[in-house]
């Protein structure tokens, strides 16, 4: 009998305790609704203020042309990095016909060494593979104007850091994985943000 005693005090003392809980919950609730309502209220009457003031049709989102975006975006550094973009005539004192032979030049290393993984993925890892003398700039630099370069074949920027991810990965698994893409510390993960700014 005693033992049917206490259970039913505990019985009747839970149920006491859910429908305080329960009373709880939905005053709590009842207080999260009005306080959503109040704070819409709030803003429609901010939104009705700022639409009626004198100068709103000043009031827009405002809009970088693609270019100055790219720029701000890949080279958030300053000015003094964006002169790397500049055409060659502009930055360097060479005869034309040295400057025709430079862009020959550079177009070849584009066609026939940018454009081959066999060529740029061990490059990218030659330049990592340096420590302390490819410091954290020097790796943004990189992944910056490759992604300059590579910006008008977009399949195969997405193939080459696809490779270069796969290699970070492997080699993070192996050291410490919890700190894989946390603080841009590669080229790839670099080259990463750039290409999720751009795609």
């Amino acid at each position: 009998i005693i033992i049917a005693i206490r259970y039913r005090r505990k019985s009747a003392q839970q149920t006491m305790e859910m429908k305080n809980l329960l009373v709880q919950m939905d005053s709590i609730e009842a207080n999260v609704a009005r306080e959503c309502k109040e704070a819409f209220t709030e803003l429609q009457t901010s939104l009705g203020a700022i639409a009626s003031a004198p100068d709103s049709a000043d009031l827009s989102i405002p809009f970088l042309k693609f270019e100055d975006y790219a720029l701000h975006m890949l080279f958030p550094q300053g000015q003094s990095e964006q002169k790397i973009l500049q055409p060659l005539e502009h930055r360097l004192n060479l005869s034309p016909d040295d400057l025709r032979q430079l862009t020959e030049v550079l177009d070849k290393f584009e066609a026939r060494l940018l454009l081959d993984r066999r060529f740029l993925i061990p490059f990218v890892h030659t330049l990592e593979d340096q420590g302390s003398k490819f410091g954290m700039r020097d790796r943004v630099m990189v992944a910056s104007l490759l992604m300059v370069a590579l910006q008008d074949n977009l399949y195969y920027s997405t193939e080459v850091l696809k490779l270069l991810l796969s290699d970070l990965i492997k080699k993070a698994v192996s050291k410490n994985p919890k700190l894989l893409l946390r603080r841009t510390e590669s080229v790839a993960e670099k080259l990463l943000t750039n290409w999720l700014t751009f795609c």
